[in-house]
């Protein structure tokens, strides 16, 4: 009998394990659908106020799928200067989910040989997670300085009827060093 209820509990633990595994996968799901309605390209402008005078930089976000549950962001910023010099940035961030809802962890990076190696914030790569807050997607970047201080840059996206607004923010051990806010249109899903 002592055996038959050992069986039982087992059984019942098992159980327990594949419905609690279940919920994980339907969470993942979910977050899946809240990602969808983000997935497209954006195409607009963006306005620095802050002590170095207004400047205008063109912004283009492409965001979509990335791999079977995580997803992809990719920008480019370009700077048009007053001298008639154009600077340009681009970025792109896989992301897949943590163990946390509506969390994504940035995936790791490929290494010389095309192997992936996890980042190390310690030895200068950042630390890039995202979170979706209802119509906000936004990025977090950490960075560690040599010294030992930090910079963060968040990267807010909000949807809106005809595309996003953005807001980036910078701030280096807690002095709030630039912010930068622009309007986007989806120009495509």
């Amino acid at each position: 009998m002592e055996a038959l209820a050992r069986g039982f509990a087992a059984m019942a633990m098992v159980l327990a394990c594949a419905l609690a595994a279940a919920g994980g996968a339907r969470a993942a799901y979910d977050g899946a659908d809240a990602l969808r309605k983000f997935f497209g390209n954006y195409e607009g402008y963006t306005i620095s106020s802050r002590d170095e005078g207004l400047s205008k930089r063109d912004l283009n976000i492409e965001i979509k799928p990335y791999d079977d549950d995580g997803f992809t962001v990719k920008w480019t910023t370009v700077l048009k200067k007053a001298d008639g010099k154009v600077r340009s940035k681009a970025y792109t961030v896989n992301f897949l989910p943590s163990s946390r809802r509506s969390v994504y962890a940035a995936a790791a990076k490929k290494d010389l040989f095309g192997h992936m190696k996890p980042l190390n914030p310690l030895e200068g790569d950042p630390y890039v997670w995202a979170a979706v807050d209802g119509d906000t997607l936004t990025v977090r970047s950490l960075h560690i300085a040599k010294t030992g201080g930090y910079e963060i840059q968040v990267y807010g996206r909000t949807l809106t009827k005809d595309g996003m607004t953005t807001r980036f923010e910078r701030v280096r051990d807690g002095e709030n060093l630039k912010i930068i806010e622009g309007v986007l249109k989806r120009v495509s899903r």
